[in-house]
């Protein structure tokens, strides 16, 4: 009924469309609401009415609650051939984490490199999909020959999940890593307010790929609430800034600098500019004054 409501209170808003029902095969979850309807001890979880199917045996967790609190809701999801509980806990944050005391940093994301620092420090990126694209196509073709209901669709469908999940898996672990070290190394950071879906929007569809691959707005999105989490302020600068284009040390502009250019001559200075690191310094000194104003 929850759902519902949502769904009509968005179509109404014109954030979506008409409320229809659920398909078969696309999201497979539901969630329990109710408190009386579940329960959870230890790595024991009750659900009511499956559970007197079984003798009252109950559901046994990979793991224990991480927090401590009262269950308010259970999602139970299928997933590429297995279960899983999503548990929501009320409680008081008992976070313990890395607050730092010092240290400014501006970031310059981009498609070459993951994250580019202000103090010279690069990440890669994973290109966890461009990898696995080869094996992607051919378990494709595969199933295209196979007949649409048949177990051997569904196992063939199974095989690519699996190798989707993987590659997300791959993405978020390197994400989750820069985000944990930036967070716990500087207390400032400074980052630009891209629009991923308007540097999408190219009809180059492998550089779109490669934009999506890189997980920018993920990135955006664990910085944000870990940052939270840390006490680390987090500046965002206007993304019609010229990071790019502005030379850090002289201010000269290049009006002509092209998206493929990693390195450009000032034509003020005369130096070798490198694209990313300058950004990333014009990232940081454009964030510390717009905290300061």
């Amino acid at each position: 009924i929850n759902d519902l409501e949502n769904s009509y209170k968005r179509f109404f808003k014109k954030l979506g469309g008409y409320p229809t029902f659920k398909k078969r095969g696309n999201k497979n979850s539901f969630s329990i609401r109710e408190k009386k309807k579940f329960r959870i001890e230890n790595r024991n979880l009750f659900i009511e009415k499956f559970n007197k199917g079984r003798s009252g045996k109950p559901l046994k967790l990979r793991e224990k609650l991480r927090f401590e609190g009262t269950p308010k809701q259970v999602t139970i999801s299928f997933q590429n051939g297995k279960w899983y509980a999503s548990i929501l806990v009320e409680g008081c944050s008992n976070y313990k984490g890395v607050f730092p005391l010092c240290g400014k940093v501006g970031i310059d994301l981009g498609i070459k490199d993951l994250a580019t620092l202000s103090d010279g420090t690069t990440f890669q990126k994973s290109n966890s999909l461009t990898k696995s694209l080869k094996r992607l196509k051919r378990k494709q073709r595969v199933l295209s020959k196979k007949s649409k209901g048949s177990s051997r669709y569904a196992k063939a469908k199974l095989s690519i999940s699996k190798l989707h999940l993987k590659v997300k898996n791959q993405r978020e672990a390197l994400l989750h890593n820069v985000s944990h070290t930036l967070t716990s190394k500087y207390k400032t950071i400074c980052l630009e307010d891209l629009s991923i879906s308007s540097m999408t929007k190219s009809k180059n569809k492998r550089l779109n790929r490669m934009i999506l691959d890189v997980g920018m707005y993920e990135l955006r999105r664990q910085l944000e609430y870990k940052s939270l989490l840390r006490g680390v302020d987090i500046h965002f600068v206007d993304r019609y800034y010229p990071s790019s284009k502005l030379h850090y040390e002289c201010g000269f502009k290049n009006e002509d600098l092209k998206l493929g250019e990693s390195t450009w001559e000032c034509g003020g200075c005369g130096q070798q500019v490198d694209r990313d690191l300058n950004a990333s310094r014009n990232i940081l000194r454009e964030g510390l004054r717009i905290a300061n104003t």
